[in-house]
């Protein structure tokens, strides 16, 4: 399912993309614009501009969609820029998620929520990161990725309804965590049979 949606949205930003190529705007200045304006979402969150922070958001998404890309349009893939792309994903996953919490009112659970959010957007990647790294095939099933996530952000406040989007991000992120964990043990078992 998150193969094909992320294929249909990379043949829609193509051309975009071979445009911003064209203009000479480094993937690496992308990729720092896209957490920049993450961070400045997450200060909009805090002064409660729903629409602001969910615009801002989902901007932020858009710049990470296009640096890779322009990455490969303009031939300037590299290992750097790869590490680069993933940590900064990971710091515009947590401001996003800590403004979250700012929407809710005091409440007891709201910070718990957010931790539980926060984890369970790391873990599908960390496995898929893990399974690559003892050299198993790239790991994509699931229900949710950061396109997904940054979708579910920016509509529940956008609605007001941050508590929704953090139980959805929760409950999601860990079902995909359990699919890609099932896939991996599959597909270890397979190679050690194979070997």
């Amino acid at each position: 399912m998150l193969g094909r949606l992320r294929k249909f949205v990379d043949d829609l930003v193509e051309p975009l993309g071979k445009l911003v190529a064209s203009s000479g705007v480094s993937p690496n200045a992308l990729t720092v614009l896209g957490f920049m304006v993450n961070g400045i979402a997450m200060v909009a969150f805090f002064q409660k501009k729903l629409l602001v922070a969910s615009g801002l958001a989902l901007l932020g998404g858009f710049l990470d969609l296009i640096d890779g890309v322009v990455a490969r349009i303009s031939k300037k893939e590299s290992i750097f820029g790869g590490i680069l792309d993933s940590t900064l994903d990971r710091f515009s996953d947590f401001f996003l998620l800590i403004g979250m919490g700012a929407l809710i009112p005091d409440d007891s659970c709201r910070w718990a929520l957010v931790a539980l959010a926060i984890h369970a957007s790391l873990m599908p990647s960390y496995i898929r990161a893990r399974a690559k790294g003892e050299g198993l095939s790239e790991i994509t099933v699931g229900l949710v990725e950061r396109p997904e996530r940054l979708i579910i952000i920016s509509v529940s406040a956008a609605l007001n309804v941050p508590k929704i989007g953090l139980l959805l991000l929760i409950v999601l992120g860990y079902i995909t965590t359990f699919m890609r964990l099932i896939v991996s043990y599959k597909r270890a078992k397979d190679e050690q049979l194979s070997s």
